[in-house]
């Protein structure tokens, strides 16, 4: 090799290199892992679905399952949400029966959704996300009452 493609080489490599580690290092929003319970009077709320709106950037998403666990998600790779204030929505949706519609023969049906949480306890508030672990737990007894 010519000892003038030497230096060009090994800048190369460096550049390639520094936006690698670009690329891949710990770059976006300071984020705390969020996880915790749906309770409605006591009982879990399977399916539910979980989102906590901060004031500025992305929102964080879950879902819970059949113990009303939930985990959020920030990215589909990245866990947990933004550090700080948050308005928190959860809410559910179920398929009904199927109906028929218009002429169609019984076969042929549409599936419409309906909330399985009624609208006032698909309730929002506010919660805080620190920095680290978050077990923020929720019971919509507490939105009837509201």
């Amino acid at each position: 090799m010519n000892g003038k493609f030497r230096p060009a080489m090994a800048f190369l490599a460096v550049a390639v290199l520094v936006s690698a580690v670009g690329c891949f290092g710990p770059a976006g929003p300071k984020v705390g892992q969020v996880e915790g319970t749906v309770l409605d009077n006591g009982k879990p709320v399977p399916n539910a679905k979980v989102t906590f709106y901060p004031a500025d950037g992305r929102p964080s998403y879950g879902s819970t399952d059949s113990n009303g666990h939930y985990v959020l998600k920030y990215s589909e790779s990245i866990p947990g949400a933004v550090v700080g204030s948050h308005d928190v929505q959860i809410s559910t949706m179920s398929m009904s029966a199927p109906q028929p519609i218009g002429g169609m023969a019984p076969n042929q049906v549409s599936k419409t959704s309906m909330p399985a949480i009624p609208k006032q306890y698909s309730w929002p508030t506010t919660v805080d996300v620190a920095d680290g672990m978050n077990d923020l737990s929720f019971d919509l007894k507490e939105a009837k009452s509201r």
